[in-house]
């Protein structure tokens, strides 16, 4: 024996064609669907237990189909919908990487900005107490200033967030080379050998002003400890 499609079944039916339609204007919607829920019910009292509510995606199709609508545009819309969500939960989650940005940025501007005006050449990392407490300034400016959000500086942040990234080539490639020279530095001191573009230097020779080679067996470094001894074998001048 069928079971009677109840009044709960019958709501639930109605709210999911509506949930199909919510591509359309709030005007359309109320007229398509306002009456909807007492045209089932009527329908329901006069089929009684062969009455069926069917797939509320395919009734709204009809709806829309009978309003001279298509349903796809609703999935279009849906999709737009469902696009700005995911691009403002970005923006979002960006916000909130707002302060370390911040950071970032007043060093940025200490290595790109301030270190080449003063010393004429880009630098990470401070030299001397002057220079950490500019630092130490430029970030707190650079938090203050993400935490205001003044109005009449947000292109000019925008233009100095777009530089600073750009930047960020130089800073690498930068820390790149003072990386592979300090690799040069720990295998002199770790083989207590004279290198020279990473590579051991195994001869070294004077030359006075006339142009005559003599044979330098030892170096000394500024504090008197050898960092050459010629070995016989490799030893050539």
């Amino acid at each position: 024996m069928a079971t009677q499609v109840s009044d709960q079944d019958i709501n639930a039916f109605v709210r999911k064609v509506q949930n199909q339609l919510t591509g359309l204007k709030s005007e359309d919607l109320r007229e398509l669907t306002e009456n909807l829920e007492a045209d089932l019910l009527d329908r329901r009292d006069a089929e009684g237990a062969t009455f069926k509510l069917g797939e509320p995606k395919s009734y709204a199709a009809d709806l829309a189909e009978a309003a001279g609508l298509s349903l796809q545009s609703f999935e279009v819309s849906r999709l737009n919908i469902e696009f700005l969500r995911i691009w403002q939960a970005t923006l979002n989650y960006f916000r909130t990487l707002a302060p370390a940005w911040a950071i970032v940025r007043g060093w940025l501007m200490f290595a790109l900005i301030y270190m080449p005006v003063v010393y004429g050449r880009v630098s990470e990392i401070p030299g001397n107490t002057r220079d950490w407490l500019v630092l130490v300034a430029l970030v707190v400016v650079n938090v203050w200033l993400s935490k205001k959000q003044f109005s009449n500086l947000k292109y000019p942040l925008v233009v100095l967030n777009i530089l600073m990234l750009l930047g960020t080539t130089v800073v690498i490639a930068d820390l790149a080379s003072k990386l592979q020279t300090y690799e040069k530095y720990v295998t002199f001191e770790r083989d207590d050998t004279l290198v020279s573009g990473g590579r051991a230097i195994y001869g070294v020779c004077a030359v006075d002003l006339n142009g005559m080679r003599s044979e330098v067996r030892k170096l000394l470094d500024k504090d008197g400890y050898p960092i050459f001894i010629a070995d016989d074998k490799t030893y050539v001048c």
